[in-house]
């Protein structure tokens, strides 16, 4: 009984607040929304769009990172476009629609770090499971440039070379490789017609 109550109430509520809006224009209800924001980040923290927070979690390790605004409406919203070390491509997250608390994101949940070169090391990360590639008859195998130190003097020669990686592994094809730092292989030379 008391659950039905309780959503006969909750229905009410709904129907009412949906009243208020529907009757308005849509720059009206966008204003409404907007307020209800406002209000809600006055009254305690803006938690809206904050990510999930993982006390251990460790910064995420970004080549570049930028804040870049979108307009909802007439009303601004923030966006962290950023570059994973190691990745090709952009993500955009962590966002809102409060230009501190975007801004507050990239001080909390990145670490920008300066790369002198392309390659990766193996104690920052290896790179993730490829998917089932074609050019090796469906298997996850994706193609890396690895450099391996061979021998355990410092005298040792380092060796780059091109290997197989499969998100867990590097491979030569006939064993796995002690691989100290990888970088994905580059774009294919195109000739410029002109």
């Amino acid at each position: 009984m008391k659950i039905i109550i309780f959503i006969i109430i909750a229905c009410t509520l709904f129907v009412a607040w949906s009243l208020c809006i529907v009757g308005a224009s849509a720059d009206e209800q966008l204003e409404m929304i907007y307020a209800k924001d406002l209000e809600r980040k006055e009254n305690s923290m803006d938690n809206t769009y904050a990510p999930t927070e993982n006390k251990e979690q460790e910064k995420i390790k970004v080549e570049s990172i930028d804040t870049i605004v979108t307009m909802h409406g007439d009303k601004p919203y923030y966006e962290n476009k950023y570059r994973e070390v190691g990745d090709k491509c952009y993500h955009i997250g962590y966002s809102s629609y409060y230009l501190d608390v975007a801004l507050e994101y990239r001080k909390k949940y990145f670490e920008v770090v300066e790369r002198e070169s392309d390659w990766i090391p193996c104690s920052e990360r290896i790179p993730e499971e490829p998917k089932e590639n074609p050019v090796f008859d469906g298997k996850c195998l994706e193609v890396y440039l690895v450099t391996t130190k061979y021998g355990s003097s410092d005298q040792d020669k380092v060796y780059p070379f091109r290997a197989f990686g499969n998100g867990i592994n590097f491979t030569d094809g006939c064993r796995i490789l002690d691989v100290i730092a990888w970088m994905p292989l580059p774009e294919p030379y195109k000739e410029k017609t002109e």
